[in-house]
């Protein structure tokens, strides 16, 4: 079993936090999901939407080994309490992403942040790296 994670913020391939939760082997695939980007000032936040036009660029990592433990690492990361969603930052959850070169669907972890958004600005773009 792997682990099939689409990232869009600080753990992408290009920024440095991506090297210290993932092995060295993982692949990263660019890919994009439903939902809307959140500019949180250092970091960004992940929303649902239904809208198909609200597209949020990033990427999957692939990671074949040590899996699990790479979980309880980015759940410590990004705040996600499994016993205590509640008071989560994020909370992690199954969604489906596109693999932007081919065209196809999987299914994927993602962390979607849990707070409220109403202070903080939507990047329209859809892009962490591009805002």
């Amino acid at each position: 079993m792997n682990l099939k994670l689409f990232v869009y913020g600080t753990l992408m391939s290009k920024c440095q936090q991506a090297a210290l939760f993932f092995p060295h082997n993982a692949k990263y695939i660019e890919a994009t999901t439903l939902g809307k980007l959140i500019d949180l000032g250092e970091y960004p936040g992940m929303v649902p939407s239904d809208d198909p036009t609200d597209l949020i660029y990033g990427e999957v990592v692939i990671a074949e080994d040590k899996w699990q433990e790479v979980l309880a690492k980015l759940d410590e990361y990004e705040d996600y309490l499994a016993c205590d969603e509640a008071n989560s930052l994020y909370v992690r959850r199954k969604a489906v992403a596109t693999i932007t070169e081919t065209g196809e669907k999987i299914e994927v972890w993602c962390y979607l942040y849990n707070q409220d958004i109403k202070d903080y600005p939507i990047i329209s773009s859809g892009s962490w790296l591009e805002r």
